[in-house]
């Protein structure tokens, strides 16, 4: 499929292969975020030994190594080597680079690899030390899905690397606009229908093929214990979790809506202190995030909200895991039919809201407006989908309609009643804003009209 976006990527990484020093770089995100393939947009035209790190023993891995050095360096010298240590593979390999251009030495899934040789970090801090950084002709990228391990072996302080890298790279995943690209042959409602589902992640995407309606995609994909989307949260949250059942536990009631720890706690039969533990993991990890109302001034660390912030685990805890027992072959329609869909729509409201969120932050952004935070606002009087509070003494207040019915009269009437109900104790100045999934028919003067087709056009 066309590889998209990771554009800002490829120019860090472009820059380090151009300057004049070795780089050492890691690049780490979640499983199936695309970090392979942009490491393969990258090295395309660049001489590089690309290593995909495996759950087998050092022994096979380092023949394996052998293989991918060879197939780089056509060297005889490799024909019939045999090492035993990586630091033998690893010294010997880059010894027999002798030309200015720089060797892109790539270890993917190093996680894998370390697994079965725990020296490894060590033998390359050892080597970037001793030999590859006054060299200048080294590019040495460390790749890995498990965010913990990155964090604790390649980039935390106890780490043998700690200190010695060039940039470093959490990949993300792609921005609506971009992955509305790889959704190209699908309706607008549709693409922003399947973002909900699976936000940004290149390889969920791509599930996703032409011919397919966005109904006939849910009920393949995700309604039944076998398919793709049925095991993949088992997957990704057993990945990086020593205790995956008290976060599916967690993540399940979350998937109700936001909500307070306290509340939480309540629900889940977890202590308050061992909860927060999880919680800061899942934070961590981006499964999880806090929501706090936007509001002048600072934030406030008692008005917080729990809530999923990966759009495949919201909507897998929201629909799928509750029905486990019923996602069984040859069920699937029925499953879809009384579980998911009755349920669809207000679903996607909800998600219509963040999607709102983040072009405003695109639209700012084009625009040059500086601002302090992007969000919604809640108390027991009143409920905004979007408040942006700008740095030039702006306040932009938004109303969030993905179904279709009221008039702009009657949204003009509940948007003044909201404002006047808004604490804006500094007297801000208020920008009207309504967001829409279909462009309307007519003009409206009471707001600023955004609709789906031209959300981020205006970027």
């Amino acid at each position: 499929m066309k590889f998209v976006g990771r554009v800002a990527e490829l120019t860090l990484l472009d820059s380090h292969y151009r300057s004049a020093k070795s780089a050492l770089l890691p690049i780490y995100g979640r499983r199936r975020v695309g970090k392979s393939r942009l490491i393969t947009e990258f090295m395309r035209d660049k001489p590089h030994i690309y290593f995909l790190g495996k759950r087998t023993t050092s022994e096979l891995q380092l023949e394996e190594f052998r293989q991918a050095a060879q197939l780089c360096l056509r060297n005889e010298a490799l024909e019939h080597a045999r090492f035993s240590t990586w630091q033998e593979a690893l010294q010997t390999v880059t010894r027999l680079w002798q030309h200015k251009q720089k060797l892109v030495l790539v270890l993917d899934e190093l996680q894998w690899t370390a697994e079965a040789s725990a020296e490894l970090p060590s033998v390359l801090q050892g080597l970037w030390d001793r030999e590859w950084k006054g060299r200048r002709n080294i590019m040495l990228i460390l790749c890995g899905s498990q965010l913990g391990f990155m964090e604790r072996e390649v980039l935390g302080r106890k780490s043998p690397l700690f200190g010695r890298r060039s940039d470093q790279i959490r990949l993300g995943c792609l921005s609506y606009p971009e992955a509305a690209q790889m959704l190209a042959h699908y309706s607008e409602t549709d693409r922003a229908s399947m973002y909900f589902m699976v936000g940004g992640v290149p390889a969920y995407l791509e599930r996703f093929t032409a011919g397919r309606s966005l109904h006939r995609a849910i009920v393949e994909e995700f309604c039944s214990e076998l398919k793709f989307f049925g095991l993949e949260p088992h997957f990704l949250l057993r990945e990086e979790l020593r205790d995956p059942a008290r976060y599916f536990t967690i993540l399940t009631y979350l998937a109700e809506g936001r909500m307070r720890q306290k509340e939480l706690a309540e629900k889940s039969k977890i202590e308050a202190r061992v909860l927060a533990t999880y919680l800061e993991t899942l934070t961590e990890l981006g499964y999880v995030s806090k929501a706090h109302p936007v509001l002048p001034g600072a934030i406030s660390p008692h008005r917080v909200l729990y809530e999923i912030a990966d759009p495949l685990l919201r909507f897998w805890f929201r629909f799928v895991f509750p029905n486990t027992q019923l996602c069984q072959p040859g069920q699937e329609q029925n499953v879809f039919n009384q579980c998911i869909r009755p349920n669809l729509e207000s679903y996607f409201g909800v998600c219509f809201e963040k999607l709102c969120q983040e072009s405003l932050a695109a639209s700012y952004r084009k625009q040059g407006i500086l601002w302090e935070r992007i969000g919604s606002y809640w108390d027991a009087r009143v409920q905004i989908d979007v408040v942006g509070l700008r740095k030039d003494n702006w306040l932009d207040l938004g109303e969030c309609k993905w179904g279709l019915g009221a008039s702009f009269a009657s949204l003009a009437k509940e948007m003044e009643r909201k404002i006047l109900l808004y604490p804006n104790k500094a007297d801000l100045s208020i920008g009207r804003h309504l967001f829409i999934r279909q462009k309307p028919r007519q003009k409206c003067q009471c707001f600023q009209v955004h609709s789906l087709p031209d959300l981020f056009s205006e970027e």
